[in-house]
């Protein structure tokens, strides 16, 4: 096991923060700071951190080998990943939700497992995945039944028409949610 340091941006706005981080790989917290101020981050004296961006300075050059792990589209090299940039990733998101609910919705109607005279319909998801998984997580998992991934869905797809910076949270979540269907 090796023990490193990570610098983060203290940078905040009303909806959110910067999601900036530095992995120093420093023992102490002396040496992370050098090494965060050669890379243009500015340590306020209360010890906030500022990423480059944040920070009012500039990105300084390189000063190590940097190899591209997926290499532009040339000739004799394979074709890069298609990359998505965080307006895409809400909007995979969302989609993905969406679909996942009407899919639920689909096989609750269908299949009886999710039946019970017991609980009043709306409340059949909960109950079927908390009888499924059980536990804490299988309490969590229900609480996020159709209806709730639809309203998640209409939350996320707020933020994607408008204009302004993805607030860190909203991009978090659907970078999760992106993942997570996989």
């Amino acid at each position: 096991m090796s023990v490193g340091i990570t610098i983060h941006c203290n940078q905040q706005w009303q909806h959110g923060s910067c999601a900036t981080s530095l992995i120093t790989g420093a023992r102490t917290l002396d040496d992370a700071d050098r090494m965060a101020a050669r890379r243009g981050w500015r340590i306020h004296p209360d010890g906030r951190h500022y990423c480059p961006g944040h920070s009012g300075t500039t990105n300084p050059a390189a000063t190590g080998t940097v190899v591209r792990l997926y290499p532009g589209n040339h000739q004799d090299e394979t074709p890069s990943p298609p990359v998505s940039g965080p307006l895409e990733t809400v909007t995979a998101a969302a989609r993905i939700l969406r679909s996942g609910a009407a899919d639920t919705d689909t096989e609750m109607a269908a299949n009886t497992y999710w039946h019970s005279e017991l609980v009043p319909s709306d409340d059949w998801f909960m109950q079927g995945i908390d009888n499924a998984v059980g536990g804490p997580a299988g309490r969590l998992a229900g609480l996020l039944n159709p209806t709730a991934a639809r309203h998640l869905a209409a939350l996320l797809d707020r933020h994607t028409g408008t204009g302004t910076p993805i607030p860190a949270e909203v991009f978090l979540l659907a970078r999760t949610i992106h993942r997570s269907s996989r």
